[in-house]
């Protein structure tokens, strides 16, 4: 139950920002104030398993790629990151992946 919530909180984000990195969607997420916020929050394993395995979910960039996006830590070292993006065509195939819902049976 809790993996189709984020995983349609992450589409709806990423409809929204078409593009984030594996850092901003973190944020967003767990920014209870913002509107793609979860209430309770997600820690960082359980959304990158989402994004990880989960196909509507294209890696653009990955972050051993020497052009993935670098955020600053709170240390002040820099780290790299995972760009992430929708795949639409499989959104377009199967709009029930963005609903939080379980589908009906028949």
């Amino acid at each position: 139950m809790k993996t189709r919530r984020i995983r349609a909180s992450l589409i709806s984000l990423l409809k929204d920002f078409d593009t984030l990195n594996t850092a901003e969607i973190f944020s967003k997420l767990n920014d209870r104030s913002g509107s793609h916020g979860l209430r309770q929050g997600a820690d960082r394993r359980k959304i990158q398993n989402v994004l990880g395995k989960q196909p509507v979910f294209l890696k653009l960039i990955d972050s051993k790629e020497s052009a993935a996006p670098r955020v600053q830590s709170l240390e002040g070292d820099t780290y790299a990151v995972s760009l992430w993006g929708l795949n639409k065509t499989l959104l377009r195939e199967q709009p029930e992946l963005a609903s939080a819902h379980r589908p009906k049976s028949p």
